[in-house]
C-alpha cells in the first residue's frame, strides 16, 4: 500500500488535501495530483498506455497501478488524498462505478471498478472513489478552473471519435439519469445519416477525402487537415473546418435554445483547432438571446482531471 493517509481525519500539521485523478481512454490514461485549491501538479501528470481490447485482468491492472503511483506522489509530496476520481467513457454506471460498455473495455463490463480498486490497493472500504463521464468531467473542470467559470447555465460539446455533451445549471450537472446527459447530440438527423457521421474524427477524414485530389489524403488526420488549414491556408481543409461550425451550429442551436445556455465551451482534441471553425460556429448562433460566450476549454488535455477534483472537494456537483 503507497504511503499516504485519506483524510477522514483531519489532516496533520503541514498537511495539503490534494485529490488522486485519471482520465482513462480508450489507448492512454493520464493521471495527476490536484490541490483543493485547484492546483495541478505538474511533475504528477503521468501518461500511460492502457488497451481497452485487453482481458479485464490487465486493464484493472493497469489502473490499479496508476492509481498506487500517483498515491505515492502525494504522499511523497506530504499531502492528504481527500478522494479518487476516475473520468471514463461510457455508457457506464458512475454512480455503482460498473461500465456497461461493449464496443470498448468489453473484459470490464459488469465489474464493480469501486471494489476492484479497494481490494486491490488495501484501501478503506469508505474511501472516496468517484466516477464520471469524460464530457462531465470536461466540463465540470472548465467550470471550476476553466472558461465556463462564475457562469449560471453552461453547455458543453466535445469532439473526438464521437460527440459528446453535458449540460450545467449553477454548478450542478444535469442529466436525464445516472448514464445519460440532459440531451444527446450524436444521434440527431442531420442530412441523410445522423450528425456524427460529419463531425467526429472519421467525419470529418471522409469530408476531406472527398473534397481532395489524390490518394494521398486516405490516411490523413484531423489534427493534418488542421495543420494544412492553419498554416497553409489550404481551401479543401478550410472548408471542412467551415462546414463543421456551421453544421455544429445548425444542431445545436434549438438544443442551446431550449436549455437556455449561457455558455457554450468545446472540449475534447478536435475542438485544438476551434479558430478554425469559430467563425461560422458563432454567425449561426449569434442570434440565440441567452447565449453570451462562446469558447474553447481552457485547457483541453487537463479540464476532465480538473473536473474530478473539483467533484471530490465539492466544488461542483454531479
Amino acid at each position: 500500500m503507497p504511503s499516504n493517509r485519506f483524510n477522514d481525519e483531519t489532516p496533520a500539521r503541514g498537511e495539503k488535501c490534494c485529490a488522486v485523478v485519471l482520465d482513462v481512454g480508450g489507448t492512454f490514461v493520464k493521471s495527476a495530483v490536484v490541490s483543493s485549491e485547484g492546483t495541478l501538479w505538474p511533475e504528477t501528470l503521468q501518461k500511460s498506455a492502457i488497451a481497452s481490447a485487453d482481458e479485464a485482468e490487465a486493464i484493472v491492472t493497469c489502473l490499479a497501478e496508476t492509481v498506487s503511483a500517483a498515491l505515492q506522489q502525494a504522499g511523497s509530496m506530504n499531502l492528504s488524498v481527500s478522494g479518487i476520481g476516475l473520468c471514463v467513457p461510457g455508457p457506464f454506471d458512475y454512480q455503482a462505478g460498473v461500465s456497461l460498455m461493449i464496443h470498448k473495455f468489453k473484459a470490464i463490463r459488469g465489474l464493480d471498478l469501486r471494489q476492484e480498486l479497494i481490494g486491490r490497493l488495501c484501501l478503506s472500504r469508505d474511501t472516496h472513489i468517484y466516477f464520471e463521464s469524460d464530457a462531465h468531467a470536461f466540463l465540470l473542470g472548465e467550470a471550476w478552473t476553466g472558461n465556463a467559470r462564475g457562469i449560471k447555465r453552461v453547455m458543453a460539446v466535445t469532439l473526438g471519435t464521437g460527440i459528446g455533451a453535458a449540460f450545467m445549471n449553477e454548478g450542478k450537472i444535469m442529466r436525464r439519469d445516472s448514464r445519460t446527459p440532459l440531451y444527446s447530440l450524436w444521434n440527431l438527423p442531420y442530412g441523410e445519416g445522423i450528425v456524427e457521421d460529419r463531425l467526429s474524427r472519421e467525419g470529418i477524414t471522409a469530408r476531406y477525402r472527398e473534397l481532395g485530389e489524390n490518394g494521398s489524403y486516405n490516411r490523413i488526420d484531423v489534427k493534418d487537415i488542421a495543420s494544412l488549414a492553419a498554416k497553409e491556408r489550404d481551401g479543401a481543409s478550410l472548408q471542412v473546418f467551415e462546414e463543421v461550425g456551421f453544421i455544429m451550429g445548425e444542431v445545436l442551436a434549438s438544443v442551446i435554445e431550449d436549455f437556455g445556455a449561457e455558455c457554450l465551451v468545446m472540449g475534447g482534441q478536435i475542438s485544438k483547432a476551434f479558430p478554425l471553425f469559430s467563425d461560422s460556429l458563432i454567425k449561426r448562433l449569434v442570434h440565440i438571446p441567452t447565449l453570451k460566450k462562446i469558447t474553447c476549454g481552457k485547457s483541453i488535455d487537463r479540464s476532465a482531471l480538473y473536473g474530478m477534483a473539483g467533484l471530490i472537494f465539492g466544488y461542483i456537483s454531479n
